[in-house]
């Protein structure tokens, strides 16, 4: 770790300029810790303070231990081996019990990668901390858009949801486990899964809605000061003013982008077998609910029904949040370059900081954030395309291969 990380990162005036946020950085990062999201330890008692903690990793080292005794050990072997004292395995419990260690294994490869890479986690922390020192000193014109009400509305449909899961699993629940190896083996790993997205979410959130902010600051405040008095007295506002204005847009933009590179680098690995278990999940429990539906009515089928619809609604809404957010950071990164275009336009009767947005303008060709699954494929809208065709296309293929089962 670099000595600069091994340091705590103190922005002194942080929590009394942005409270709320802080007391919800508080309680989500707490949330996150427990299901081993976030291997680090944050202080916002007099500052924002980002240290790794030798804790976390074993409570990560733990986990890791807990769900893979509970589910490789005990879990599968005991509905292989009741299944196969019965009438043995059909083809859909084979598909299930694939995507049961599936989750396992991806959400194992989550608490393996996290404390191993959680430096670049920190250093995101770190850079939208000195971004909201910066954008300070903007004053009062930087506001940033409040996301409370989405959030709430979010979390009340998840809560719901969430329900309706724990209610239908428990009716439908005949597995011969106890209560706690069950716990360990249907829910842990997905809802570990499920809170990666949000997180992913949230961090991508933070940094375009800062950038916005940015944005129409600049383009605020500069709007005003161009219509100020006559030439002569704007010169003096463009000299005092604007220039100390753009710089200061410059240095929290230039920190943001970097928050940007370092997130979408540190999510690239463990999202793509995220991406590649939701799918999969999208498919089976699609599948499933077809063979429920077409087996015929009864209270049984519409609770497993509804549990199937259930999980894909789960699944979906954080993969669906996410493409959308990362899609609306990048047209706000975008946005950038119309900015400079709109003020060198406004103030091309003075060259010097004319030239001085021009240069910038050259820089932003060269920034480049890429949103991808470790490179192979972009995290965007046409990954929702992607995986509703691919779901059409192997749920005609699992059937065909069901009936030939079957027969």
């Amino acid at each position: 770790m670099t000595p600069a990380l091994s340091k705590v990162i103190k922005i002194l005036p942080y929590k009394k300029c942005f409270r709320k946020e802080t007391v919800l950085l508080e309680v989500g990062l707490k949330f996150f810790q427990i299901l081993g999201l976030f291997p680090c330890t944050v202080d916002t008692s007099a500052s924002i303070s980002f240290l790794p903690s030798r804790l976390c990793v074993v409570y990560h080292i733990a986990l890791v231990v807990t769900i893979s005794y509970c589910n490789f050990y005990v879990g599968i072997p005991a509905i292989v081996q009741a299944k196969s004292e019965s009438n043995g395995l059909t083809f859909e419990e084979v598909l299930e019990l694939f995507l049961l260690g599936m989750a396992t294994a991806v959400s194992l490869l989550i608490w393996i990668v996290y404390p191993l890479t959680r430096k670049r986690l920190m250093i995101f922390g770190r850079k939208v901390v000195i971004a909201d020192a910066v954008a300070r000193k903007l004053g009062g014109n930087y506001r940033m858009e409040s996301s409370r009400n989405k959030l709430v509305i979010f979390a009340m449909i998840y809560a719901i949801l969430f329900g309706l899961l724990i209610f239908t699993e428990y009716i439908i629940y005949d597995d011969p486990m106890s209560r706690f190896v069950w716990f360990c083996f249907y829910t842990v790993p997905s809802f570990t899964i499920i809170l990666l997205l949000i997180q992913y979410s949230l961090a991508v959130h933070l940094t375009s809605r800062r950038i916005k902010a940015l944005n129409d600051t600049i383009l605020g405040s500069l709007e005003t000061t161009a219509v100020q008095g006559p030439p002569a007295a704007l010169q003096s506002h463009i000299d005092d003013v604007v220039r100390r204005v753009f710089d200061t847009w410059k240095k929290a933009h230039n920190e943001l982008y970097e928050a940007s590179l370092v997130i979408a680098k540190f999510y690239s690995f463990p999202i793509l077998f995220v991406m590649g278990y939701t799918c999969y999940t999208v498919i089976f429990n699609s599948f499933h609910a077809v063979k429920e539906l077409v087996r015929g009515n009864g209270q049984t089928v519409a609770i497993a029904i509804l549990n199937d619809c259930v999980w894909i609604l789960i699944l979906s809404m954080p993969t669906v949040i996410l493409m959308l957010e990362i899609e609306n950071l990048l047209a706000e990164a975008k946005e950038k370059a119309a900015v400079c275009r709109k003020l060198a336009l406004r103030f091309q009767k003075h060259r010097l900081f004319r030239t001085q947005v021009k240069m910038y303008s050259f820089e932003l060709l060269h920034e480049n954030i890429n949103f991808t699954a470790f490179g192979f494929f972009s995290l965007n809208g046409t990954v929702l395309h992607s995986i509703f065709a691919t779901t059409v296309t192997y749920l005609v293929i699992i059937f065909q291969f069901n009936n030939v089962y079957e027969e």
